[in-house]
This record gives C-alpha cells, structure tokens and sequence, in this order.
C-alpha cells in the first residue's frame, strides 16, 4: 500500500507463467463515495464467510465421523 497525492493505493502481485503481474483488487478511483466501496467491501466478506459454511460444515461431520471409529 503506498499513498499518491492524499490517496492510499493498493495492489496484489499475482506470478504466473509470464512472472509477476500486479493488478488492483478493487479499484477505488471510480468510487466518490466512501459508503459504497465500504459497502462493496463489507458484501465480499459476508459473502466469503457465506460460501466458507460448506467447508466448516463439512470438517466438523469429518472429524465427527472419525472419532466415531
């Protein structure tokens, strides 16, 4: 994260098979508004917490069923 002109940007470095790539996850020069990327911020985390229920669900049944035997 680095700031530019009263501004905090921050990108992600990805390597893949033509090496490091860098990109923006979010792109916050098209938001004006603090309370719509807060908002678009807060929706991506419930929405991985959403999707992470299989998966604990699922560990917890696991270990159940392991112990059982």
């Amino acid at each position: 994260m680095y700031h530019v002109g009263g501004s905090a940007v921050v990108w992600i470095e990805a390597f893949t098979n033509s090496g490091w790539v860098a990109f923006e996850p979010i792109s916050t020069s098209h938001y004006h508004d603090y309370a719509q990327l807060l908002s678009i911020i807060l929706y991506t985390a419930l929405a991985s917490l959403l999707l992470m229920i299989p998966w604990v669900i699922g560990y917890y049944v696991y270990y159940y069923l392991s112990r059982r035997s």
